[in-house]
């Protein structure tokens, strides 16, 4: 591969002047452009549009995460590993339960729908990797690896193709136990099998007899967001009183002051406490979620959508597949600036990051309705040659 084209930085890591710096700069311009780049429109609390704005945010901390922990030399502050998948989970949780429809749930209609959102982008992404690692990195793997990878198995060292395919066999797993619940319990036995699984899973991944490599406190995240979506009208309800919301953003603020200030302080590695690591990660991950549902639900309050982060919500899944292989194995902007310049680089590849997301999002979401056309098209002319449809002439009879 041409290092003078792409840059590879599994093995050779980018020199960045100023780390904590150069992030809280990056940071800062995320949270400007968020802010400015707003339209007019009237929301309600955690509505699509709201959650839309939720994904926006949370691939763009996943992608400065994997710059700080797969590019850089050096990590940097605030660390902001999980964040962004702690909230991706509890959306998945909630957007399911918001649009269960027991009556009508068929496996097939579940699994369709699951196939064609994530599965189709992810195989197709699988394939571009895989030529990719093959003609650049000359790297090949093992035909049972591939097979288990397709199938969403994704295991070390297949799960290197893009550093996010564990995500993948997660979310897969939550996705089967939640139709399963839904399918054999009532909604308030599902939830509680729901819970009582991220437990057995929480309680496993400390000790260690499972190979997630996710934080214990995503075995949570998503029955949260089953609980919220199941009790959304009270908990829209409750929040609606001024005192409530004062009592909220106190409350918040003051768990994201304690857990964020001693992970920064470096206390939750303090005697080598895997509890206390656990414990304060956690907590600044739940509290930032809590933060961020609340921010974008106050503009959403004073009739503001944040465009910027609603455009990166609707790519977020395409994003979150492209973004890994091209920042960390061959990556075609990092390479053309200094390290000093590191956030108009990173910030151009954000950009490239973007349009191939929308690319991707477009080209498939005209696919399905094209066939969507012409399967409907095939039905109907299927029921005119069996007599089956009845075709309204002229005067109406």
């Amino acid at each position: 591969m041409n290092e003078l084209i792409l840059r590879n930085y599994e093995i050779s890591k980018l020199s960045i002047d100023y780390p904590t710096v150069t992030n809280v700069v990056i940071l800062g311009f995320l949270l400007i452009i968020s802010l400015l780049w707003t339209q007019k429109q009237s929301t309600r609390f955690l509505d699509r549009d709201q959650t839309d704005q939720l994904r926006g945010g949370s691939i763009l901390l996943v992608i400065m995460t994997h710059l700080w922990q797969h590019v850089s030399a050096v990590e940097a502050s605030p660390h902001l590993s999980g964040y962004g998948v702690s909230m991706f989970l509890f959306i998945s949780g909630f957007a399911l339960t918001s649009t269960l429809d027991k009556p009508t749930f068929t496996w097939s209609r579940f699994l369709s729908r699951r196939l064609r959102r994530m599965m189709v982008p992810y195989w197709a992404l699988t394939v571009v990797w895989l030529f990719a690692d093959y003609f650049l990195l000359h790297r090949t793997y093992a035909l049972r690896d591939m097979m288990y990878t397709f199938a969403g198995i994704n295991i070390r060292p297949i799960s290197d193709i893009d550093y996010v395919r564990w995500y993948i066999t997660w979310i897969i797993m939550w996705y089967f136990a939640f139709a399963a619940s839904n399918r054999l319990l009532s909604n308030y036995g599902a939830m509680l099998s729901i819970f009582g699984f991220g437990i057995v899973l929480l309680v496993l991944r400390v000790m260690e007899a499972i190979p997630l490599v996710s934080h214990p406190i995503h075995m949570l995240t998503f029955p949260l967001g089953m609980l919220v979506a199941t009790y959304r009208r009270n908990v829209t309800a409750w929040l609606s009183g001024r005192e409530t919301r004062l009592l909220m953003v106190f409350g918040t603020a003051s768990l994201v002051l304690l857990s964020s200030g001693l992970v920064l302080l470096g206390w939750e590695s303090a005697g080598n406490s895997k509890a206390v690591s656990t414990i304060l990660g956690g907590g600044a991950q739940l509290a930032w979620c809590v933060v961020f549902a609340m921010a974008v639900a106050a503009l959403g309050r004073y009739g503001y959508v944040s465009k910027f982060l609603k455009s990166w919500g609707t790519v977020s899944y395409g994003a979150f597949l492209i973004h890994g292989p091209l920042l960390i194995k061959y990556n075609p902007i990092m390479g053309l600036f200094p390290g000093y310049a590191v956030v108009i680089s990173f910030l151009l590849f954000l950009a490239m990051v973007w349009v191939l997301a929308f690319f991707l999002h477009s080209f498939l979401d005209h696919m399905w309705k094209w066939l969507d056309t012409r399967s409907q098209s095939t039905e109907r002319l299927r029921a005119l040659e069996t007599g089956d449809l009845k075709v309204r002439t002229v005067d109406g009879s």
